[in-house]
């Protein structure tokens, strides 16, 4: 018997639950792939004006709606705190284009007509000299998350002499897809291996003398501590482990976006000394480098990924040490003796004075565990004096005025940004202190459990102290975060 289309279903919660019974029906709507398939083809055949002003309509669109746009605009106050306002929303702005620019290549590029493609990777003959020079020696390329990136696959196609690529990607958890996604990239020569599964392939291949790209500019969990735009992140060091192996040189190699998916293609090799942690600071510090350098390039970057949040889980957000850390390293290329205090941790003390003085070790220790950190102390109205003669305090904002006042007496001021905080700490049981902390925005708010708060003030709640007057009574709180304890070092 034919069994229909759909047919109501009560389900346990759900009135009338509603299911495709149709087999071929159902497995076409789940299939993503044909989708993409679909909508890749018609971006690759519409016509170049119509695709532009659908990409800037998506991008227009998302920055209204506000995706990514708080995490876009805070990427770039850390990054560029001197330049104005305007200039960061007209870049984000423009980052959202180029990411939906982006994102409609990736789902087109296996449809692209040879002109396109053509248009797409253009290839000078210095890139071609010095590809002839690499010739027959390994080599890890080092590539950003840039607009025009997914044209490297077309690269042994395209660039002569250009040897056998293994490009080291992170496999879609949806099969099909992901089948999809190694054929239609693998059509060109380059060969995508998977980073979970297939890293002795990547070994066996440069062994042999053939070329790694590795996309290194993204958050990397577990991975090491390294500078970029001068604020901690946690970096791969995959690349700079492969190179010493193997003996193989390091490049960084980019896309540079002339037009609307028309690019030219550049590489250079880097001059560094081939060891994990020596390649990993170099690739950061040449990211950062290379972003500075023009505007384009800088809206071109994944500045929407939060590629700063390092020590993300709420167990260590107030410890910076880490088993693998390159931050000395770092330091010492760029000519520095400690990490700038770029991020802002705005901290709610009471405004009783014994609580306050109580809460003064724990500070200190939060300033030794995150060095990175400027201190931003919001107190009541009327108890600015008594933090002032602290000297904990990188910062006031009292909380009636509401205007930040760098108090710092350090000869390096610190670089965070004043409009909005990294991380807030209430340590006020005054429900009013909560709520303004919600309303800066962050999403990382620190506070004692049980205290008279909403369930929405806080987003991690750690034990509360049973005589808040007695610094010892506080080590539970802190110690929840990471903290293990006054004059840590």
């Amino acid at each position: 018997m034919r069994q229909p289309y759909f047919r109501l279903d009560r389900a346990a919660g759900y009135h009338c639950f509603v299911r495709f019974q149709h087999r071929r029906l159902r497995r076409w709507l789940y299939d993503m792939t044909s989708i993409f398939q679909m909508t890749g083809w018609f971006f690759a055949r519409a016509p170049r004006s119509l695709t532009k002003v659908i990409c800037a309509a998506m991008g227009e669109l998302a920055w209204l709606l506000g995706i990514r746009r708080r995490l876009v605009l805070s990427n770039l106050a850390h990054a560029f705190p001197d330049r104005p306002v305007a200039w960061r929303r007209r870049m984000g702005r423009r980052t959202m284009r180029r990411m939906m620019e982006m994102f409609l290549l990736a789902i087109a590029l296996p449809a692209l007509s040879t002109r396109k493609r053509a248009r797409l990777l253009r290839v000078s003959e210095e890139l071609t000299r010095q590809i002839a020079s690499q010739s027959g020696r390994p080599a890890v390329i080092l590539v950003p998350h840039a607009t025009l990136m997914e044209g490297l696959v077309l690269a042994p196609a395209a660039v002569p002499g250009w040897q056998p690529t293994s490009v080291l990607f992170r496999p879609l958890d949806y099969q099909p897809l992901d089948r999809w996604v190694r054929e239609s990239r693998q059509k060109w020569g380059a060969k995508l291996v998977s980073r979970k599964a297939e890293l002795p392939r990547l070994r066996a291949h440069l062994k042999e003398g053939g070329w790694v790209a590795i996309l290194f500019d993204q958050h990397a969990s577990g991975g090491a501590l390294s500078l970029c735009f001068d604020r901690v992140c946690a970096s791969t060091h995959l690349p700079g482990m492969l190179a010493q192996r193997h003996g193989a040189d390091v490049c960084f190699a980019t896309i540079e976006r002339t037009g609307f998916w028309e690019g030219r293609m550049q590489m250079k090799r880097l001059d560094v000394a081939v060891d994990p942690e020596t390649v990993t600071v170099t690739a950061d510090r040449e990211l950062e480098a290379y972003l500075r350098s023009h505007d384009e390039r800088c809206a071109g970057w994944f500045w929407a990924h939060n590629r700063w949040k390092t020590h993300s889980d709420p167990e260590q957000a107030f410890n910076l040490e880490q088993k693998r850390s390159y931050l000395k390293t770092a330091l010492r290329l760029r000519g520095e003796e400690r990490l700038q205090r770029t991020e802002g941790y705005w901290v709610w003390p009471p405004a009783d004075e014994q609580i306050a003085a109580a809460l003064l070790p724990w500070l200190r220790a939060l300033r030794s565990g995150r060095p990175n950190a400027a201190l931003v102390i919001c107190p009541p109205e009327g108890a600015s004096a008594f933090w002032r003669t602290t000297g904990i305090a990188d910062a006031l904002r009292e909380r009636a005025s509401g205007t930040v006042v760098v108090v710092s007496g350090d000869t390096q001021p610190p670089r965070f940004p004043r409009d909005e905080p990294d991380l807030c700490i209430i340590l006020d049981p005054d429900p009013q202190a909560a709520r303004q902390a919600r309303r800066t925005g962050t999403r990382r708010r620190f506070g004692v459990a049980g205290w008279n708060t909403g369930r929405r003030d806080y987003s991690h709640t750690g034990p509360s102290p049973r005589d808040p007057r007695n610094p010892a009574h506080w080590e539970p709180f802190f110690r929840r975060f990471g903290l293990f304890g006054p004059g840590i070092g």
